[in-house]
Parts: C-alpha cells; structure tokens; sequence
C-alpha cells in the first residue's frame, strides 16, 4: 500500500509540473498573424461599405436671372460635369462629355448629318464651280488630286475631315471615295469618272 501511495504521488507532482510549464509556453508564443494585416484594417475602408465608395458632394446650380424673374436649378451630375467643364472653357473635356450623353449625343449626330447634307448641297450647284462638274477637255487636261483635294477642303469642310479620317489621310483615297460618294448623290458629278477614263 505504501508503495502504491508514493507512485500516486510521484504521478500527481510530474503531471503539476507538466502544466505549470506549458502555461508560460502558450504565453511566450508569437501571436499568430491575421489573414489581414492591421494596418492594411486601419487604413483601407470595405469597399463594400459606403465609406468606401467615392460621391460627388457638391452640387451644381445652374442660375438664369430673367427680366421677371430668376430661375435656378440643380444640374443631374452627368450635366454637371459638361456644364462646369463649359464654365472652366475646357472644351476638350465638354465636347468628350457630351458623346458620351446618350441625348446629347443623338441630337449632335442630327446637326452633323444636317451640316454634311447642306455641304453636299454647295457641291452639288452647278452654279458655284466645284471641280467635279468641270469635264471638258480642257479641264481634264488641268485635273489633279490636289485640285480636288482643295475644292473639298473649301466646298465641304467637315465632309473632307470625315473622309480623310477614314482614308488615314490619303490623298487619292479621300478624292476617289468623295467623288464616288457626290456622284451618287448628282449623277452630273463625273469629271472623275472622265479623267480614270481618259488617263
């Protein structure tokens, strides 16, 4: 029976020892790190949240004083953007905003079409001498690319800038593709068509 006691209490004071040294272990250990840094908690907002997010804060008012009376309104922040761009004369960054409105984007596509359309109509009267209408002998003799690469340039400004664009600024392919073009539009338009046919 004695003996047995004594291993008891040898088992008991190993097993205390045991315990009292791994407690200090758990203490003395690095913490393990979190999947996120703290400092990246700290500083980086949820983009999820609302702090996260940008928003325009400030409002843009747009005010008309009339003879009768003033009228003020608070711009939507898509014509926010165009209206104070306007104001700063920033006309790069206005007219890059406006293709990008969907209205005002369909209501400028309107006037260049009407404004190609009026070129097309100087062009196409015998009365103002374009190139195109000159198919005598003479004046083939006389025709050139540049000659007509000049009279779009002064007949039809934006007509010429489109076609030249297209063409990447060849010469030939900007004439051929106009005279093409204005010959579908007044049959009469032929000089080009005389001079590919007399070279």
């Amino acid at each position: 029976m004695s003996v047995f006691k004594k291993w008891t209490d040898d088992e008991g004071a190993q097993a205390e020892e045991a315990c009292s040294s791994e407690a200090p272990e758990k203490r003395d250990r690095e913490p393990t790190p979190s999947k996120t840094p703290r400092a990246l908690k700290k500083f980086c907002p949820n983009p999820l949240t609302p702090t996260g997010t940008k928003t325009r804060k400030s409002l843009t008012e747009v005010v008309t004083h009339y003879p009768s009376q003033t009228v003020a309104k608070v711009c939507c922040p898509e014509e926010a953007s165009i209206v104070n761009s306007i104001n700063k004369k920033k006309w790069t960054t206005a007219a890059k905003l406006m293709l990008k409105h969907k209205h005002l984007a369909e209501e400028i596509k309107v006037h260049i079409l009407e404004l190609i359309t009026n070129e097309c109509k100087r062009i196409s009267n015998p009365t103002n001498g374009f190139i195109l209408w000159k198919s005598s002998p003479d004046d083939l003799k006389a025709f050139s690319f540049t000659s007509l690469e000049a009279d779009l340039k002064g007949f039809s400004t934006f007509l010429f800038s489109v076609l030249t664009t297209v063409s990447n600024h060849s010469q030939a392919a900007t004439c051929a593709a106009a005279s093409i073009a204005l010959r579908g539009r007044q049959p009469r338009l032929s000089a080009f068509a005389y001079y590919l046919g007399s070279i």
